[in-house]
């Protein structure tokens, strides 16, 4: 037999609100065309960590997938564009050892 009877959250504890990451997202979108791609990965990342660690606390959270699929689509984007300036520095080279 319990005396106090089940336990009752005080009326004076609030929960914490849903977390939306929707404005963060947009911020790293916008970071990553101003701030030339690095500063939008750093932040991006920061703000991942963020929101994993709010997930890891429990604490509910929106819009999570935007941040992963800004950073994805940014990362493949680098890839790409790195992928595109090695084969734009080689070329050169071979057009000129095949041009003898």
């Amino acid at each position: 037999m319990q005396p106090y009877g089940p336990y009752q959250p005080s009326p004076l504890y609030a929960q914490r609100p849903e977390k939306d990451y929707l404005g963060e997202a947009l911020i790293t979108l916008v970071l990553y065309y101003v701030g030339f791609g690095l500063i939008g990965l750093i932040v991006n990342i920061v703000f991942l960590g963020n929101a994993r660690r709010d997930q890891s606390m429990g604490i509910a959270t929106r819009n999570v997938g935007c941040l992963q699929a800004v950073l994805w689509v940014h990362i493949a984007l680098m890839v790409i564009g790195f992928s595109i300036a090695c084969v734009a520095l080689i070329i050169p080279f071979f057009i000129a050892a095949f041009s003898n």
